[in-house]
C-alpha cells in the first residue's frame, strides 16, 4: 500500500514540473471558435487563453454561454488578438488568473467582464475606452492597481464595487459621471479627489468605505445623492473647490450625516500644507480647549478640540423650582469650582378630584355649591341643580388618594359618603353624612 501512495506522489510531482497535469486531468474541449470569426485556445503548460478575432467579441447572456466556461478556474493568463476591439458581457466572469493584457484597439469592456474574479491585482485600462461599465470589477477583491485613459467619461454602477485592496484610483479629468455604489465596499481607499466637471455625486458611491478619510469635490457640483459616505468610519474632511457660498448652495439630499459632520475646507488649494497647530483656548477645569492649524497655502483651517484637563463633578443636587401641574421644575446639581448644571424635573400629575363636600345645598329655588380638591390644594367648584318638590336626588362620592412621593404629588387619603334623600312628597329635605378616619378636614 505505501509503494502504491509513493507512486502516486511521484507522478504528481512529475506531472506539476513537467507542465502536464493539465491535459491529464483538463477535460474541457481546450480550443474552438464562436461568434464571428472568433476562436479561442487554452495552452495546457502555461494554462494561458488565447483568444483572436477581430471586431466586436460577443456579449455572453451568462457565463456559462462562454466556450471556455469549464476551464475559467485553470486559467492563469489570458491573451487577446490585437484586432479584437471589445469584450463582451461576462466574458471572464469568475475567472481566476491574475494578469491580463488588453490590446490598445480596444475600445469597450461588456458589463461584468471580470466581475467575481478574486485573483486579479491589476489591470490598465487602454485609450479609447470611454465607459467602465457597471459591475465591470464587482468583487475583484484582490484588485490593487487600476490605470484608466483619459478618454473615459464615465464610470458605471458598482463598476469598482468591493474591490478590497484597491488603496489608490487617479479619476481622469476627463470623468463627468460616477454611478451609485461606483466605490461600495472599496475597504482600503483612503482619499479621492473627483475631477472638475462632475454636477452630482451619486448615491452610496464610496458607501462603505472605511478607510476614506477626504474626498475633493470640484466647484461644478451642485448635488450629493443621499448614503453617499455612509459607514465611512474615518472620514474627517471634503475639500471643495469653490467658495463658500458655492458650497451652502450644493443640494445635500437626506441620509449624508458623514458629509454633514466633516470638517469642510473651501478654496481651490489642492494639496495643504498645514502647521504644527496653535492653542487658542487651553483646556481646563470642565472647559475643553482648541487647537488651529493653518495652511501656508491659502487660507484654511482645521479646528480641533482638546479634552478638558477635569471634567466637573457633579453633587448636593437641590430642587430649585418646584414643578406643578403645568410647568417644569428644576433640579440643580453644583460642583466644587462653583459651576453649576440644571436638569427639568417633570411636570405633576393632571389635578386629581378625588375629594368633594357640598358646602350648599340645593332648594327648589336656589341651586347648590359643591367643591372638589385636589390633593395638591387646588380646589373648584360646581353647581347642584335645583330641587323640586317631586325629585328624589341622591349625591355619592367615594374617593382614594394615594400620595406619589417621587412626582411631588400630595398626601393623604380620604373616603367620604354623602347621601342626600328627598321625600317625594313631604318636600322635607334630609342629609346624612358618613366619613372614615384620616380624611381631609
Amino acid at each position: 500500500m505505501k509503494k502504491i501512495i509513493s507512486i502516486i506522489v511521484c507522478f504528481l510531482m512529475l506531472t506539476s514540473a513537467f507542465g502536464i497535469y493539465s491535459s491529464a486531468f483538463v477535460t474541457a474541449p481546450t480550443e474552438g471558435s464562436f461568434g464571428d470569426g472568433f476562436s479561442y485556445k487554452f495552452d495546457t503548460k502555461t494554462a494561458e487563453l488565447i483568444i483572436t478575432g477581430n471586431g466586436d467579441m460577443p456579449d455572453f447572456k451568462d457565463a456559462g454561454d462562454r466556450p471556455w466556461n469549464e476551464l475559467a478556474t485553470a486559467i492563469t493568463s489570458v491573451k487577446l488578438s490585437d484586432g479584437i476591439t471589445s469584450i463582451g458581457d461576462n466574458a471572464f466572469y469568475k475567472c481566476k488568473f491574475k494578469e491580463i493584457s488588453l490590446p490598445n484597439g480596444i475600445k469597450s469592456i461588456g458589463e461584468y467582464a471580470f466581475a467575481y474574479n478574486r485573483s486579479l491585482k491589476s489591470i490598465t485600462i487602454p485609450n479609447g475606452v470611454t465607459v467602465i461599465k457597471p459591475r465591470v470589477f464587482d468583487e475583484c477583491t484582490a484588485l490593487e492597481s487600476v490605470v484608466l485613459p483619459d478618454t473615459v467619461t464615465a464610470i458605471g454602477d458598482s463598476a469598482f464595487g468591493s474591490c478590497w485592496e484597491l488603496e489608490s484610483i487617479d479619476i481622469p479629468s476627463s470623468v463627468t459621471t460616477i454611478g451609485s455604489l461606483a466605490f461600495y465596499q472599496c475597504y482600503k481607499l483612503v482619499s479621492v479627489t473627483l475631477p472638475d466637471g462632475m454636477q452630482s455625486l451619486s448615491s452610496s458611491a464610496f458607501y462603505g468605505c472605511k478607510k476614506l478619510q477626504s474626498i475633493s469635490i470640484p466647484a461644478s457640483v451642485t448635488l450629493i445623492e443621499h448614503n453617499l459616505l455612509n459607514e465611512c468610519r474615518s472620514f474627517k474632511y471634503i475639500h471643495f473647490r469653490g467658495s463658500e457660498a458655492e458650497w451652502k448652495n450644493v443640494k445635500v439630499e437626506l441620509n449624508n450625516d458623514v458629509l454633514l459632520a466633516a470638517t469642510v475646507i473651501c478654496n481651490t488649494c489642492l494639496e495643504h500644507d498645514f502647521d504644527n497647530g496653535t492653542v487658542t483656548v487651553e483646556p481646563a477645569h470642565g472647559v475643553d480647549g482648541e487647537k488651529v492649524y493653518k495652511c501656508s497655502k491659502c487660507d484654511a483651517k482645521i479646528e480641533e478640540k482638546l479634552d478638558m484637563t477635569e471634567p466637573h463633578r457633579w453633587k448636593n443636587p437641590k430642587i430649585t423650582t418646584e414643578p406643578t401641574h403645568t410647568e417644569y421644575g428644576v433640579e440643580t446639581y453644583y460642583c466644587d469650582c462653583g459651576a453649576t448644571n440644571s436638569y427639568p424635573l417633570a411636570k405633576l400629575k393632571e389635578h386629581e378630584w378625588n375629594d368633594s363636600r357640598v358646602k350648599k345645598e340645593p332648594t327648589e329655588s336656589e341651586e347648590g355649591i359643591i367643591v372638589y380638591y385636589c390633593p395638591c390644594g387646588e380646589r373648584k367648584s360646581e353647581n347642584i341643580p335645583k330641587l323640586s318638590a317631586n325629585t328624589t336626588a341622591e349625591v355619592t362620592t367615594e374617593q382614594a388618594t394615594t400620595a406619589n412621593a417621587s412626582s411631588g404629588g400630595c398626601q393623604g387619603r380620604a373616603d367620604i359618603y354623602l347621601a342626600l334623600l328627598i321625600p317625594l312628597t313631604a318636600g322635607v329635605v334630609f342629609f346624612k353624612s358618613k366619613r372614615r378616619t384620616n380624611a381631609k378636614g
